[in-house]
């Protein structure tokens, strides 16, 4: 039934002038809708005698029935409800109020159940009442000045499109179901407060510019829209993804996390002591007034103002980049394993900065601001990745890497530098003074202890006078830094380039009271040389002791005897060589000590060698002027080293393997002549034990050698024999160039040998025979030799520096030997051991060398 505005209703008239009888209801009925914009009165009381009762203006007798009342609704009388299944409505499309005093028990309207707020008119509660009238907003506007205005408390409030406003401060403990969208209108400089559960599956709208705070502990689902006003609430009170035109403001208390997205064109607000971390994208401004706030940059965007005491923290597993701007005075933490690089000009931000976790690097400039005092953990790190920056202070316990790309970085302090343990890393062109160099700037104080990591960029290494500075301190420079280097020199660490070595001193040269940090190559006003410079100097005088050729006693022992010896009578100077096809072997071991005359390094260094050599030879031609005998020989063997010097001790481990061939001719007259020709090539290891590590692995070479001998036999009786010898041996040893454990270019230059050796062989020759018969031979001889060495020694370039060395080129040697034939000479066992000797610095450069070797002819 629909009562349109101008219309009435008037219920029936009581008994006349005798008995007195009750008004008529203006409406009865059971199951019916009533919409009134009009007028509804209930029926007159009789005029007759009696107590009349006044008739309803509506009266619902049975079923579901509705009452909805619009502007102009004009109701004389009482408006009964059937039942609590029953509905009061305010509609239409009329603004109105309506005063709420007027429902309850005995009311003008009694008996409802629902509450309804519908069409697009705004209706304005007066009044208050203490009934349960649990409203229902499906459309318009309900606007409120009080939370007495909705009824009792119990009573709840359901949205299902439309809004509620508010134009005062309220508070409310009444539930809130979001059945459908919901929207609160709170005016300016008001605030509603909800402190119970909003629930429900729509969305809620904030609108107006007062304040709506959310307080219990709600479960919608739909998420809040804000487009004017303030939101206050926190993780567990705003729920959803949230569209913000507003402000708002997480009051959290306690820590917690919100799972949301933050978008929109407002502003955010984290206050409260409690830890707000934001795990899903948040893309606008925040001001963080209490407690913290955490993110992580790849889902957070837009600026950020740090409240004093307060705290904003990336919390970064992944490498990400943050485009937004620092402010305020609170704290900004980076933690977590990932990068995270600032991408902003942040010169604005005046608090404190943590690296707590991770790397914070540089974005561009002023990415790290000049008023902010930092402090790096132990597992972190500020990497200022190729710029320069200004920062108020640092306390350093991890690293800060001001190498980036290049030379030129510079991070300045212009405060105090604490350190803790931790460790700068700058870039250097290591060379001589003035060479380019990243460096720390300090502008106050230095305390603590510290450690600087210097990677060489691109410096070929040079004597330094004055020093690199690299460390500039303006104050008190009482901290300590030492030097991450490739090893330990004289109980300091050095950092290598090219040839060189750099130690870090504080105090310059000449202003020794500076303060500040350099790096020299030094050693007592000397220059110092990387701890590899002594092996790769000793590296092929070590091989050349290898390389070298024997003399034919020592390849062979003795193959011409006398015709006494042979079995015949008087002195005669006749030679005979066995004869038939030979195999033979000998082994040789070598132990020298080497003091060279001149080097670079002042190094010096002990050998010890063994070869294996095992070969053929034959009777190439026999005629009454003498024999010649051809052979070839193959052999392998390892020569290591010890190497010593003020800059550094090594070793050089080498395996050699090669093969000969030799052309012997022994003259009837006591003459002979040997020629002899080698290739041997090697691998070999070189280790630096100051350094502690491997300087090279593999490196290989080619070793020749070509060498001629001549003597000539003079017998004194039928037994002694004086033998004057001459040999003349060259022998080049080509090493491979390599890059060390350094990245420094080792180049091997020149290294040959012509030796030169004059000796006199005194020998002693027998015959005998054994049990059967068969005739056997020994020789035993001593042998005196003097030897010179024509070039020059050996050279190396070490990244533009010559390193050479030179043995001491006269030497003397004495040695003894002999053979011993048996079974008619088809069996021979041959040795010697001789001992040389330096003859300039006599003993400072000796080797003792042994040989033992056996032939076998048919």
């Amino acid at each position: 039934m629909i009562n349109e505005t101008g219309a009435t209703i008037i219920g029936g008239g009581g008994g006349q002038a005798g008995t007195a009888g009750d008004g008529g209801s203006g409406i009865k009925g059971a199951n019916i809708a009533v919409i009134n914009a009009g007028t509804i009165t209930g029926g007159a009381v009789g005029a007759g005698g009696g107590t009349p009762i006044a008739g309803k203006a509506i009266q619902f007798t049975g079923g579901v029935n509705s009452m909805e009342i619009q502007a102009g609704s004009n109701i004389t009388g009482n408006v009964v409800a059937f039942s609590n299944a029953d509905s009061f409505k305010l509609g239409g499309d009329a603004n109105a109020s309506f005063d709420v005093s007027q429902i309850g028990a005995g009311a003008k309207y009694d008996g409802f159940g629902l509450y309804e707020k519908t069409g697009s008119s705004t209706w304005t509660l007066t009044g208050t009442t203490t009934a349960i009238t649990p409203w229902t907003l499906s459309g318009g506007i309900l606007q409120i000045s009080s939370d007495g205005n909705l009824g009792a408390p119990s009573g709840g409030l359901t949205f299902n499109g439309g809004t509620l406003q508010t134009t005062a401060d309220i508070t409310s403990d009444r539930s809130v179901a979001l059945t459908g969208n919901g929207t609160f209108l709170t005016d300016p400089s008001t605030t509603l407060t909800l402190s119970n559960v909003v629930s429900g599956a729509g969305g809620l709208t904030k609108a107006g510019g007062g304040t709506l705070v959310l307080t219990g502990i709600n479960t919608y689902a739909g998420g809040p829209t804000i487009t004017a006003g303030t939101l206050v609430g926190n993780a567990a009170s705003i729920r959803g993804d949230i569209g913000n035109a507003g402000t708002v403001v997480f009051d959290q208390a306690a820590d917690a996390s919100f799972a949301g997205d933050i978008s929109g064109t407002g502003a955010m607000v984290k206050g409260g002591a409690g830890s707000l971390t934001i795990s899903g994208t948040s893309l606008l401004d925040w001001t963080v007034d209490q407690g913290s706030l955490v993110s992580a940059a790849e889902r957070f965007g837009g600026d950020v103002a740090i409240g004093a005491g307060a705290s904003f923290a990336f919390d970064q597993v992944a490498n990400a980049s943050y485009a937004g701007v620092l402010s305020g005075a609170g704290n900004f933490v980076k933690d977590g394993e990932g990068t995270l690089v600032l991408a902003s000009d942040n010169s604005a931000f005046a608090g404190g900065t943590s690296v707590s976790g991770g790397t914070l690097a540089a974005g561009g400039a002023n990415a790290f601001s000049s008023s902010s005092q930092f402090s790096v953990a132990s597992s972190a790190t500020l990497d200022l990745a190729g710029t320069s920056q200004t920062i108020a202070g640092l306390s350093n316990a991890g690293t800060v890497r001001i190498a980036g790309g290049g030379l030129g970085n510079t991070l300045t302090i212009s405060g105090d530098y604490v350190g803790s343990g931790g460790t700068v890393v700058l870039n250097t062109a290591l060379g001589g003074d003035g060479s380019p160099t990243d460096m720390l700037v300090i502008a106050g104080n230095t305390s603590g202890a510290g450690t600087l990591q210097v990677v060489n960029f691109g410096g070929s290494g040079d004597q330094t006078v004055g020093g690199i500075k690299i460390v500039d301190v303006g104050g008190i420079s009482n901290g300590s830094f030492s030097l991450n280097g490739n090893y330990i020199f004289e109980g300091d660490a050095a950092v290598v380039a090219g040839a060189y070595a750099y130690r870090l001193y504080q105090g310059g040269v000449s202003t020794p009271g500076d303060g500040d940090w350099y790096l020299r190559s030094e050693l007592d006003n000397s220059l110092l040389f990387q701890a590899g410079a002594p092996v790769y100097e000793a590296y092929a005088g070590v091989l050349q002791s290898f390389n070298h050729l024997g003399t034919l006693q020592q390849r062979l022992g003795n193959r011409s005897w006398t015709v006494e010896a042979q079995g015949a009578d008087g002195i005669s100077d006749d030679l005979k060589a066995e004869a038939g096809i030979g195999l033979w072997g000998r082994i040789e071991g070598t132990s020298g000590s080497y003091d060279p005359e001149s080097s670079t390094t002042a190094t010096t260094y002990d050998t010890s060698t063994w070869r294996l050599q095992t070969g053929a030879d034959m009777l190439v031609s026999d005629s009454a002027a003498g024999q010649l005998i051809g052979g070839v020989a193959f052999q392998y063997g390892t020569v290591s080293a010890d190497i010593s010097s003020v800059f550094g001790s090594g070793s050089i481990d080498t395996t050699g393997y090669g093969v000969s061939g030799s052309l012997t001719w022994y003259g009837a007259e006591g003459f002979y002549l040997d020629g002899q020709a080698q290739v041997v090539w090697y691998d070999s290891n070189l280790d630096s034990a100051t350094a502690g590590q491997r300087l090279v692995d593999g490196n290989n070479g080619v070793g020749y050698a070509l060498g001629v001998e001549a003597g000539k036999r003079m017998m004194l009786d039928p037994n002694w024999s004086l033998t004057p010898q001459a040999q003349l041996a060259w022998s080049s040893v080509d090493l491979d160039a390599f890059t060390d454990a350094f990245g420094a270019r080792v180049t091997p230059g020149t290294n040959d040998s012509l030796l030169g050796r004059l000796g006199l062989s005194l020998d002693h020759q027998t015959q005998w025979q054994d049990r059967t018969g068969r005739a056997g031979h020994t020789n035993l001889y001593g042998v005196a030799n003097l030897y010179y060495d024509f070039e020059d020694g050996s050279s190396v370039d070490l990244a533009g520096t010559k390193l050479s060395s030179r043995d001491e080129q006269l030497w003397g040697g004495l040695g003894v030997g002999g053979t011993i034939n048996w079974a008619d000479d088809r069996f021979s066992v041959f040795g010697e051991a001789v001992a040389r000797t330096g003859l300039k610095n006599f003993g400072d450069s000796h080797v003792l060398t042994g040989s033992l070797g056996l032939r076998v002819k048919w």
